[in-house]
């Protein structure tokens, strides 16, 4: 059956994966190694189809043109990862190690083409879920030794590492010792400062659930570090990173952790070095990425430091303006019609400042909130209009024409 597998049609591939579960379900007790031989037959295949197309040549000796358009035969690796999946239930423990080995190793997590990179990462969290509680000791190096790797420069090793945190996290959930966690989160803080966002993006999504159960002298550790990383790192990538993992420990701690661990006012008061671009740069990503993870959580601190953020937009570096755009962009994308309705007033008060960038930067925030609830923006018309119409006299042409761009925003012209 296994040849059904490089079907074209989805819904066959599905089909075929479905029967192959039921025959190995069936048959496996009559013959022992059926699971065995499949598996490595599944894998030869899989193997097989991911090696590049030969190169056909023509009568000449040189490259044909049907050699370029040969297609990648991803659809078999589709079905072996659907196949997968479907055994979940039925995946003998003894298949781990060659398992997982196959998923990192051989670059299963890495393959080209996403919807099989995201299937067999599925395949992997359904098995590891339902089987490894026991061989977590096992498994757990052959992920720390992908994690530890050095990093290389290529895409397919951020897919395998991205894919990899996943199911490191996964694991660690089966620990019933809550002393082994510290060097699981350690492992996943350093890898924060890969060079990859994806990578970046992945660990803090695995943090949550292992922060949750981590106590409250190691979380500050933690924060402390990953502070330290975000205001004095010196790449980009250390700093993003250390902002991406800070987003994790708050939302497995709780929201209160901002507090609680005084998160807030060390990003407010790093706002004040004025002499380091980069730790003011730093700030405006971990309130980016705080949004992200907390959502509309996080709407009672946007109020709160909207200011700064209107602030920096008036920034004298770049990076710095441009960090805080994207961090006013990303609140703002998760405040709801309230929150609107109380940050429209704090971004007016910026028409009056005398630094041209704050004032254009409160006409770009006020284009965002219209883009997002013109309803909400229309009831705060009476305050706005009178505000832009008086700041259409303004003697700078970059703030007068964010105005009128302003004006022209489709939201806006709905809403008069």
């Amino acid at each position: 059956m296994l040849e059904y597998l490089e079907n074209l049609d989805a819904p066959i591939r599905s089909a075929i994966s479905r029967a192959i579960r039921d025959a190995l379900d069936e048959l496996s007790d009559q013959h022992p190694s059926l699971f065995h031989d499949f598996l490595s037959a599944a894998i030869e295949i899989y193997k097989e189809s991911a090696k590049p197309p030969a190169t056909i040549y023509n009568e000449f000796g040189m490259v044909a043109k049907s050699s370029l358009d040969q297609k990648d035969p991803w659809e078999v690796r589709s079905g072996i990862a659907t196949t997968y999946k479907e055994i979940a239930p039925i995946f003998p423990e003894s298949e781990l190690v060659s398992f997982v080995a196959f998923l990192i190793e051989d670059g299963a997590l890495g393959d080209k083409e996403p919807n099989v990179r995201q299937e067999m990462q599925d395949a992997g969290i359904s098995i590891l879920n339902l089987h490894a509680k026991s061989s977590v000791d096992v498994l757990m190096p052959i992920i720390e030794k992908c994690l530890g790797a050095k990093h290389n420069g290529s895409e397919e090793q951020n897919r395998i590492k991205e894919s990899a945190i996943v199911l490191y996290g996964t694991l660690a959930r089966h620990l019933d010792d809550d002393t082994r966690l510290p060097p699981i989160i350690e492992r996943l803080i350093a890898t924060l400062r890969a060079p990859s966002e994806n990578v970046q993006f992945a660990v803090s999504e695995t943090l949550p659930p292992l922060a949750k159960r981590a106590d409250g002298e190691k979380i500050s550790k933690y924060v402390e570090r990953l502070l330290n990383q975000l205001f004095a790192g010196n790449k980009y990538s250390e700093r993003r990173g250390a902002a991406f993992g800070l987003a994790g420990l708050v939302k497995g701690v709780g929201i209160s952790a901002l507090a609680d661990y005084d998160i807030i006012r060390s990003l407010s008061a790093a706002l004040e070095d004025k002499k380091d671009p980069k730790k003011r740069q730093g700030v405006q990503f971990a309130f980016e990425t705080l949004s992200m993870s907390l959502g509309r959580y996080f709407e009672p601190y946007a109020i709160e430091i909207l200011p700064l953020l209107l602030t920096s937009l008036g920034d004298a570096s770049g990076e710095v303006r441009e960090a805080t755009a994207d961090a006013a962009k990303g609140i703002m994308k998760h405040t709801t019609s309230y929150g609107i309705k109380q940050l429209v007033p704090l971004a007016l008060d910026f028409f009056n400042q005398s630094q041209w960038r704050s004032k254009k930067g409160a006409v770009e925030l006020l284009g965002t909130m219209a883009y997002l609830d013109p309803r909400q923006l229309s009831e705060s018309l009476s305050d706005i209009i009178p505000e832009i119409v008086g700041a259409l006299n303004d003697t700078h042409k970059e703030v007068q024409d964010r105005f009128f761009k302003l004006l022209k925003n489709p939201s806006i012209l709905y809403a008069l």
